[in-house]
């Protein structure tokens, strides 16, 4: 088996699957992410790069969202805090194995995950 030209120029991402928006109404209210401080700069950058690739999330306010990038952030562990740079279902699925309140076993966080995006991209 050799590698053509054609897939050396493949910039796929493995992502495809989840590229629609998922119709999941995702709801700050529902998250228990300590949201009290008030909103630096730092927060605001972060929330309005999320929001490019996560439009689900527009109507979340910037404190909120960026709470909710770090708690998945430390929680996970799959990413850089600050660092947005594709559409990653993994974010959308950690919010909705939230809200939907599943029981979390840190051992199986792939897993975890794992069915939840098939919820979601059904």
């Amino acid at each position: 088996m050799s590698i053509d030209d054609d897939d050396l120029n493949d910039d796929s991402t493995g992502y495809e699957r989840f590229n629609p928006l998922v119709s999941y109404g995702f709801d700050p209210r529902a998250y228990d992410f300590d949201t009290s401080n008030e909103l630096t700069e730092d927060d605001d950058t972060l929330a309005t790069e999320l929001k490019r690739f996560y439009p689900e999330l527009l109507n979340w306010p910037n404190r909120a969202l960026a709470t909710a990038w770090r708690n998945y952030s430390q929680r996970v562990g799959f990413v850089t805090e600050e660092f947005v740079c594709v559409r990653e279902p993994n974010f959308l699925a950690f919010l909705y194995v939230n809200q939907e309140t599943w029981p979390i076993d840190e051992e199986r966080w792939i897993e975890i995950l794992d069915r939840a995006l098939n919820e979601l991209w059904k």
